[in-house]
């Protein structure tokens, strides 16, 4: 899923959070009307009606792809269309994460010709083929179509629980594994490490 921010600030606590805890990938606003895809676009708490119809105007007519705004209270007397979902902030962030999860939970993740179905399941969309995945493996993956080059530490400290001082093989364990699920169902992907620190599927 792609995100912008109306001000185009990488630095705002709010994208870390979406970018870093759910996977989403940065763009600016001028590219995010161009962008075929799922979006969340977080209007900053600075602007103006005028802006915001703006945006609303350029992302009506975005066919069944869906577009959540993230708005402040202040703008909750604008009226948006129908196609359009928005949430007000200032919002508890475990409360926003749900309601985004909930969002999100029937769009299937894919990578080339590998989908993640039912939230538990991969398929190989060739030949049919599905195999179960664990809970930690299921995360991997999701983290792995989302942003397709992570870094070992987010995947140590976000799915693992751990510290990112601590040395363990446990990561590279669950990789072996996915490995051998996805063979079995004669899928093509690689999981590699391009460095120390990050780590890639092609």
């Amino acid at each position: 899923m792609k995100l912008a921010f109306s001000n185009d600030n990488k630095e705002n606590k709010i994208i870390t959070f979406l970018q870093d805890y759910l996977s989403f990938t940065f763009c600016t606003l001028k590219e995010i009307f161009l962008v075929e895809d799922d979006k969340i676009v977080f209007i900053d708490n600075k602007a103006g009606e005028k802006f915001y119809l703006n945006i609303i105007n350029n992302l009506k007519n975005h066919g069944n792809f869906k577009t959540i705004l993230l708005i402040p209270t202040k703008l909750n007397n604008v009226n948006v269309e129908k196609n359009i979902i928005t949430i007000f902030y200032p919002i508890n962030i475990r409360l926003f994460e749900e309601k985004i999860q909930n969002l999100l939970k029937n769009k299937p993740l894919s990578f080339n010709h590998l989908t993640i179905i039912n939230d538990n399941f991969l398929l190989n969309n060739v030949n049919g083929q599905k195999i179960f995945l664990t809970e930690i493996e299921l995360k991997i993956l999701k983290l792995f179509f989302s942003k397709i080059t992570l870094e070992k530490n987010l995947l140590k400290s976000k799915i693992l629980k751990l510290q990112n001082n601590i040395e363990t093989k446990s990561l590279e364990s669950h990789f072996s594994r996915i490995r051998k699920k996805i063979s079995k169902i004669d899928g093509d992907i690689e999981i590699m490490s391009i460095s120390n620190q990050n780590v890639t599927i092609k």
